[in-house]
């Protein structure tokens, strides 16, 4: 299921399909977020 329908299920279907609470996901999300952003902040290769 991807982020945008899972914001369109009531949470009882939503806890079903994923698991977890919708707050405990959302969450993870913020988490995911911020460590793809450190991630992409740091660069590439280092040059020779």
């Amino acid at each position: 299921m991807k982020l945008e329908k899972a914001k369109d299920v009531d949470n009882e279907k939503f806890r079903r399909c994923t698991g977890v609470k919708r707050s405990t996901f959302d969450q993870m999300v913020s988490i995911l977020e911020i460590s793809q952003k450190e991630k992409k902040a740091r660069g590439g290769r280092v040059h020779k």
